[in-house]
């Protein structure tokens, strides 16, 4: 079998197409790509934007991805598609954030955590509506259903706060406007 070993580069240039595959159906069959990179310098570098409709397309029943540091995403537009089917008894979450903070060892250092935070600015010659978050919720009639827009429950602090609203004091600016359909 080929062995590369020490080599200072190893570079792969075809004109049309490169696989990598292995045979293996257990644990044999996968495939590393290991970088002993330090510092900030990049490790693995996929680059598959030649256009800009060029897709780099990962398959696989689970996705675990660990990362030590921070994970970021630049995108003009970010789409999670999350489906099921409804023929088994399931609770499914589509999107979840889990954020933990342990308590300190020691100390009295201040921690300001947000689960998620979402700036949103906009701007624009015409006539326009910009909005932080637009939900979107639907329910059936086909069982017994029920759907709430928001469900907020807010407990173990010195002070619980369930909502709230900041906004200007002008002529025409609300702190709730309730709109019937």
């Amino acid at each position: 079998r080929p062995v590369m070993d020490n080599f200072k580069l190893i570079a792969l240039d075809a004109a049309d197409n490169i696989s990598l595959t292995t045979a293996g159906t257990d644990a044999d069959g996968k495939i590393s790509l290991v970088s002993a990179v330090q510092g900030s310098n990049t490790a693995i570098h996929l680059d598959g934007n030649a256009h800009a409709d060029s897709i780099v397309q990962i398959d696989g029943g689970v996705l675990d991805v660990d990362i030590t540091s921070q994970a970021k995403i630049t995108a003009s537009k970010l789409w999670l598609d999350v489906d099921t089917s409804g023929d088994g008894a399931e609770d499914r979450t589509a999107f979840r954030v889990d954020f933990d903070r342990a308590v300190a060892s020691s100390g009295t250092a201040a921690h300001n955590d947000i689960g998620i935070d979402i700036n949103t600015n906009s701007a624009s010659l015409g006539s326009s509506t910009v909005k932080g978050m637009d939900i979107d919720v639907v329910g059936a009639t086909s069982g017994v259903h029920l759907a709430d827009g928001i469900d907020i429950n807010v407990s173990g602090a010195d002070q619980n706060i369930g909502l709230k609203i900041n906004v200007p004091d002008g002529a025409s600016d609300h702190h709730i406007k309730l709109i019937a359909a």
